[in-house]
């Protein structure tokens, strides 16, 4: 099973019903289906190829899991960027992972890939691209994202995640760490998307529950967020 299969499958069974909330910005299962399918054209219509690394350099928000699953689909392996790391530490990791594009959320200097994307590339790229299904499958085994260890003892080091060891993960989650999350519940991801808080997005899409985006955290913004439970 890909990936890509796992959101055209919660697009199925649970419609129209929220999937991401950011702000006012509110997208259902249906719709983040479709936003990652063109997403997803629009980057190997641009010359990219499966296989290919592609930095993400986007903070919590719809947009930045939008890039994440679209790039699922499209067979390319996503580079998870941390936007609270400095320049150097970006054109590191998209030079060390042979990057050759990156999504960013803009302010950033020259990072050094081919293709660069910024926020209104990103929404030109949505708004053109073809709606038809996105969904290139790669062997199991195969790259599906690298992260970068935190760099204690040197230079952060890139680790190899795959599509079996995220459907292990998947599995682990909802068998053992959030068994009971279902419709109808609120995940609340407060801490960054490209780090820990990214790994729970997977199990509540699966299960049909809503994700509420913060780019930033307080204790009394979480605990005061509009419709918030305390899962997250």
């Amino acid at each position: 099973m890909q990936i890509g299969s796992l959101v055209r499958r919660a697009a199925l069974h649970y419609k129209d019903a929220a999937c991401l909330a950011e702000g006012e910005r509110v997208v259902s299962y249906r719709e983040f289906d479709g936003l990652t399918d063109r997403l997803g054209n629009a980057l190997l219509a641009s010359g990219l190829v499966p296989g290919d690394r592609v930095g993400v350099l986007v903070p919590n928000g719809i947009d930045c899991l939008v890039a994440y699953y679209a790039l699922a689909k499209a067979g390319l392996v996503r580079v998870s960027l941390n936007t609270r790391e400095t320049e150097d530490d970006h054109r590191y990791k998209l030079a060390d992972s042979g990057s050759r594009a990156v999504i960013h959320a803009g302010g950033f200097g020259a990072l050094g890939v081919e293709v660069t994307i910024d926020p209104s590339e990103l929404q030109a790229l949505i708004r053109s691209a073809s709606t038809q299904a996105c969904a290139i499958d790669r062997a199991l085994d195969a790259p599906l994202r690298l992260g970068y260890t935190g760099g204690t003892t040197g230079r952060p080091k890139a680790v190899t995640l795959t599509t079996r060891g995220e459907l292990a993960e998947l599995s682990a989650f909802l068998t053992d760490l959030i068994p009971d999350i279902h419709g109808g519940d609120t995940f609340l991801h407060a801490a960054p998307i490209a780090h820990a808080s990214g790994a729970f997005f997977l199990p509540a899409l699966v299960r049909g529950a809503r994700s509420l985006v913060m780019r930033g955290s307080t204790p009394r913004a979480s605990l005061n967020w509009p419709n918030a439970s305390r899962r997250g």
